[in-house]
């Protein structure tokens, strides 16, 4: 069970993910609407629908994810549902990063004037590498959410999990070491009663080799 803070933490984080959702779902719904009757996507458009749905979802899983550590702690937890959760969240955080950071390079190159040629280059043609640009980051962040969640489930057990998945392995474990103990036991016993079945058996051996005839011819004794 959590504790009071931790709720309280919880209800705060809740509460701003809310937030981010309705800005970035205001946001996103005015930049699709500007963008349904046109035949071409401004590229300003496309890196804020990007990034508004990138974050949109982003405080959308954020927000699932507080309510079932509340309410579903034990499953929350578990090996298969704690990569998954971790990868996507990896996946929509490296996502919304670049979309954020390609937009303010945008405003970078529209706003600013230097006499370079390669600036002068690209803020001609950095219409027509939106949309490559932004390709490219939906690449990198999957590239880099896989990674990380193999890496995760490669190493899940060395990861701190709460007490009760720790108890489920440590039960498993005393009850391996028990069986081993008993293995170890009765495979002793074994050994001490084979030890003492060769030592009757050669005892036996001895009492055959003795020679079952007394001695028939006394020695005279010596005159005093």
């Amino acid at each position: 069970m959590m504790t009071s803070f931790a709720l309280l933490c919880l209800s705060i984080a809740i509460i701003e993910s809310l937030a981010g959702i309705l800005g970035n779902g205001i946001i996103l719904a005015a930049c699709s609407l500007s963008c349904i009757g046109s035949k071409t996507w401004p590229p300003y458009d496309m890196i804020l629908i990007s990034l508004s749905s990138s974050r949109f979802i982003l405080q959308s899983w954020l927000t699932l994810d507080f309510l079932m550590s509340i309410f579903y702690e034990n499953l929350i937890y578990t090996e298969n549902m704690y990569v998954a959760s971790k990868t996507i969240f990896t996946f929509l955080n490296y996502s919304s990063l670049w979309f954020g950071a390609w937009l303010s390079v945008f405003y970078c190159i529209k706003v600013a004037s230097f006499a370079q040629s390669f600036f002068i280059w690209l803020k001609l043609r950095i219409a027509r590498l939106v949309p490559w640009m932004l390709l490219t980051s939906w690449l990198c962040s999957v590239t880099a959410a896989i990674s990380f969640g193999w890496d995760l489930y490669s190493v899940h057990e060395n990861i701190t999990a709460p007490s009760s998945t720790r108890g489920v392995r440590q039960k498993e474990r005393t009850k391996e070491r028990k069986n081993e103990r008993k293995n170890e036991r009765k495979n002793e016993r074994k050994n001490e009663r084979t030890k003492e079945q060769k030592n009757e058996r050669k005892k036996e051996r001895k009492k055959e080799t003795v020679s079952p005839y007394p001695c028939l011819f006394t020695l005279p004794s010596s005159p005093t």
